[in-house]
Parts: C-alpha cells; structure tokens; sequence
C-alpha cells in the first residue's frame, strides 16, 4: 500500500462524524478504565479526548507522517475527535505510520519517530485513562513519568541513602534504551487490567512503521522516541530490573535509563553492578560503557545534573539564567578538580577505588568473576579514558 493509502485507511472505514462544538472546554483528566472495561470505549469519551488534545497542543506543533500540523489539526478540530471518538468507539482505530525526524540532543543527533497530531491524541488519551494500571507494577524505585514524582524525588533518595550510610555508589545507563526494547516482553509485561483493546492498542502504536524518504519501512524492535506513550511503556518494561536489583544489594534509585544503585562498600557495589548487568540482559539490553562506573560520595559522581561530593554538591553543567534547585540555600561546597567528575576522565590522584575494583567501569566488572588491577591506560573507576 503507497503512504496516502496507508494514512487515509482508517477514515475510509468509518463516515465522518459531523462536527461538535469546538469551543468544548477539557475536563480533568480520568485515571480509570471505564465501567465496560473497554480501554478504548473509555479514551472515546469526549470529555477524554478534549482533555487529551489539549495536552498534545501544548507540546510539539510538529507535522506527522500526514503532514498536518498541531495548527492544521485545530482548523477543523471538532469534526477530527468526533471522527476519531467514533474510531475508537467501533474498535476502527488504527495507527498511522510514523514520521522520521532528528533532532540534536546533549551534542547527539537523535532520530525520532513522530506519531500523526491524530496518533498523539489517542496516545494521550490512552495514558489519561490508562497510567494507573501502568504504574500498579512499581517498586517505587522509579522517578520519571510517574505521577506524584520528579527527577528532584530522585536527588532526595541519593541524599537519604548517602545520609543511611549507603556512600558507594554503582553509576550506570542503558545504551539505546529505547531503541532496544523487545515487543514480545514489552506485551507481556502490559497489566491485564488493559484488557485485549488496550494490549491491541499498544501492539499498534510500538509497531506502527516508520516513513522515511526512502519509502514506508517496518519496525520489529524499539518504542518511538517522539510518541507520548513510549515513557510510560519504557518504564514499564524495566519493571523485571527493578525487582532484581532493588536490595540485591544495595538500594536502587532509577531515573528512566540514568541508573544509581547505593551500596555499603566497593565488594557490595560490584555485586549490584553484576546483577544489574544480568537483569538487563535479560531484557536484551546492556549498560552504557562510557556512562558505567562505581564510585562514591566521597570520591565524587554525578546524577542527573548534579554533581554530588562529600556531604555537598554543585550543578554539573552551569548555565545562565538557571540555578539548579539542589543549590538553593546550600553553602559553596569546595570543588576539586572538575574533570575528575566526568565517566570520561581518569580518577584524581588519591581518589581511585580499592584493589577490588580499581580501573574497571561497571560494564567490565559485569563480565568478570575476578577484578584485578587494569592494564596500563585502560582506564580508571570513573570509566574508560
């Protein structure tokens, strides 16, 4: 099928709804599914899909594989969630592809797949009525896209567990954590309460295909980094990790990929480490190399733009017109050396780890039974040089 027939199918499948009144204010969002128990009768509701829309039009004005923009959507706004109220209400809906798209990110290029304006509604709308069941799996150890919790929740856990005694500290981060996710292991780990339209929904949307300039082309592996359902679903497929390494030893505080595991001394740090390794690849996913290493407070890290040292801290990348919220009202912590706390740069002197580990970043010390010392330049605790 060519990409317009592709888009155009599902509206083929269903007459247009007439048009309602585009000046219905959003309700507050609902957080259950419906009495039916019907995922998808529930996200038709308009009183769902107008809130859902509201929130997609706040965020990104970028086109689709469609071409429609967030301005192009709102020109005939009401018959649009009138038409695909009645999509989901008929069980209709389908997916559109997506949109291939970069942007750069952190001094990367990175590849996005942009679901349609369309798309992002029922995606929005699904995690309206849907978030709860998603977050019912929770070890409570995950900070980002949860209601209630921040990246800021996470630095306070850092502090209580270095304040616990818990002073070392395993620093990781999954490479290409979405692009690696499993579709099979992602659908199983879906909760029942979703019922078999809301797994439907969620095989569409992680598989839908991706258009490109060289025509449309399939997905087999990965959640689209650009969908406003892939945080919730990423998320929820590092559920089975969580439970492994939460207290395995140590205490685990994880911030989407960015990982941090506190733990008593070096021997408990290198277990956790090996166990994260494990509960990752289980999953098919593997740590970051450049970004692995075990340190401590006393030694210096950093974490989600937060530099933490001793008993203090500074921001780790400064910029005008911003403070870090972690320096309101604290002292000036005194700073050594600033590359020293980079996963890139070697330990400063006086600050390598013990004989156990010294010179191994987490993704080595995973793979070997034994740590010895590391071979001339190879690199240091603080990662590969």
């Amino acid at each position: 099928m060519n990409v317009r027939g592709w888009i155009s199918g599902s509206r083929r499948r269903s007459a247009p709804a007439t048009d309602t009144d585009s000046s219905h204010t959003a309700h507050s969002r609902t957080s259950t599914v419906g009495s039916t128990g019907r995922v998808t009768a529930t996200m038709a509701r308009p009183e769902v899909l107008w809130a859902a829309w509201a929130r997609v039009a706040a965020g990104s004005g970028m086109p689709g594989a469609d071409g429609l923009t967030v301005a192009d959507f709102a020109q005939r706004l009401g018959m649009r969630l009138g038409r695909l109220s009645d999509q989901l209400a008929a069980g209709e809906y389908e997916p559109q592809p997506l949109r291939l798209a970069a942007i750069r990110r952190g001094g990367r290029r990175r590849a996005l797949g942009l679901p349609t304006v369309r798309d992002r509604v029922a995606q929005r709308a699904f995690l309206d009525v849907c978030q709860d069941a998603l977050d019912s799996a929770d070890v409570q150890v995950s900070f980002a896209y949860r209601r209630g919790r921040s990246w800021l929740d996470a630095l306070a856990r850092a502090e209580q567990c270095r304040d616990a005694g818990l002073r070392t500290v395993v620093r990781a981060d999954v490479a290409d954590y979405f692009a690696r996710i499993r579709h099979d292991l992602l659908l199983t780990a879906l909760p029942e309460r979703l019922g078999a339209d809301g797994v439907a929904l969620v095989a569409g949307w992680i598989s839908a295909p991706l258009l490109t300039e060289h025509g449309i082309a399939p997905r087999t592996v990965g959640v689209p980094e650009g969908a406003p359902i892939s945080p919730a679903l990423a998320n929820l497929y590092l559920h089975p990790f969580d439970t492994a390494v939460h207290g395995n030893p140590g205490e685990l505080v994880r911030y989407a990929d960015d990982i941090a595991v506190f733990c008593t001394d070096t021997a408990a740090a290198v277990g956790a480490a090996r166990t994260s390794g494990q509960a990752l690849a289980s999953l098919g996913l593997t740590m970051n190399p450049d970004k692995t290493y075990i340190s401590s407070f006393d030694r210096g890290f950093t974490f989600l733009g937060w530099v933490f040292y001793q008993d203090g801290g500074w921001e780790a990348e400064p910029s005008a017109g911003w403070t870090h919220p972690m320096s309101v009202g604290r002292g000036r912590t005194i700073q050594p050396d600033p590359r020293a706390f980079t996963s890139r740069s070697p330990a400063p002197a006086g600050a390598r780890m013990s004989a156990a580990a010294a010179g191994h970043n987490v993704a080595a010390a995973v793979h070997r039974p034994h740590v010895g010392m590391p071979a001339a330049g190879r690199g240091s605790a603080w990662g590969e040089q």
